[in-house]
């Protein structure tokens, strides 16, 4: 399917329930954490909603469907990774999903997965600060992204994104492509020129300015980053002696740092108490034991993830750096740690009373 068709969804699903459907949530998850909350909870209704219809929906189909209510329902233009991971998580695993369409339609493929070598461990550190995926600042470098996307799709005869700004080569983007994009344009203009992107869910103010030089860049920039951090787990899982696994964390956790830098300065996604949280962690080092550090989620505030050397002592500095962080800050912060199976692996549990 064209990324303009929207995620694939389930056939036609039976009617109301009778007498309709009564719940409650509980969670000790920060309300906008970056954490894929909101997922969590699309994912977990689906999953009861689908025991209590009796309908066969799993896997990235949900995953799909529960994408399609936070795009068309709640009205906040997300991905669908976050959806995945809540269906599909693994306890002590990281997800390979390549998020461009398969042969079924779906919004997203899966790959395989990652482990974090023994002795290092990623944890994230919730800033305090509430972000909004529906907010215009994530929506903006969204819409700026599906512009560039645009542009470079017609610019030679093939198109260069086949469909997806992940597909171009961060090497060609750096040399050749990135100053053909304009720094900025407005909205109307662009509309004039190449008629709208391929984005279902966003639309194209002509009113706005959109800097679609800085979005585009960093979307095709960060897809080459995640490969090589993805390669890098791959290699130092595989099996290497010491002295190589510390310079392969130390290289993963440098693209992450530029992952941040990144996401602040060219999708304009950061915030300060983020950059704060990531600046101590820089302080403290590959030499104490943190590797890297970057911001989750929609940004604008949300967690901090950090790859860390798993060693008591490093615990105990990450504790001092919440305590003095929140000193500076007066916010109180949360930290995970760990990964847990999703709701494919939970499933539903029934009590009859």
């Amino acid at each position: 399917d064209h990324p303009a068709n929207g995620p694939a969804l389930p056939g036609a699903l039976p009617g109301a329930l009778p007498g309709g459907v009564g719940g409650w949530i509980e969670s000790d998850l920060p309300v906008g954490g970056g954490v894929s909350s909101s997922a969590a909870i699309e994912v977990a209704t689906m999953t009861l909603l689908c025991r209590l219809w009796g309908v066969e929906l799993g896997g990235v189909p949900l995953a799909a469907a529960c994408q399609a209510v936070e795009n068309r329902v709640v009205g906040a233009p997300c991905g669908v990774m976050d959806q995945v991971t809540s269906e599909l998580g693994e306890e002590g695993a990281i997800l390979k999903i390549l998020c461009q369409p398969g042969e079924d339609g779906l919004p997203a493929q899966m790959l395989g997965k990652l482990k974090v070598p023994a002795g290092f461990a990623l944890v994230g550190i919730h800033s305090g600060v509430r972000h909004e995926v529906s907010g215009d600042p994530y929506t903006d470098t969204r819409v700026a992204a599906f512009m560039g996307q645009k542009i470079l799709s017609v610019m030679e005869k093939e198109d260069l994104t086949h469909g997806w700004l992940a597909n171009v080569g961060p090497g060609r983007f750096k040399r050749e492509l990135r100053r053909q994009l304009p720094a900025q344009i407005s909205g109307r203009d662009f509309l004039d020129h190449f008629g709208g992107t391929h984005d279902p869910v966003t639309t194209v103010k002509g009113e706005k300015m959109y800097a679609v030089r800085a979005a585009t860049s960093h979307h095709v920039l960060e897809a080459g980053r995640v490969r090589r951090f993805a390669a890098l787990l791959e290699k130092a899982d595989q099996g290497c002696k010491q002295d190589c696994l510390e310079q392969r964390m130390r290289l993963a956790g440098r693209l992450m740092l530029a992952s941040h830098y990144s996401y602040g300065a060219r999708a304009g996604l950061g915030h300060a108490d983020t950059d704060r949280l990531v600046g101590m962690a820089r302080r403290i080092g590959p030499a104490g034991g943190v590797y890297g550090a970057k911001v989750t989620g929609g940004g604008c505030g949300g967690t901090v993830a950090m790859l860390i050397r798993d060693e008591k002592d490093v615990w105990s500095k990450l504790e001092v750096l919440r305590e003095e962080y929140s000193q500076q800050t007066g916010r109180q912060t949360q930290l995970f740690a760990g990964s847990g199976p999703g709701a494919a692996a939970w499933g539903v549990e029934t009590v009859r009373i």
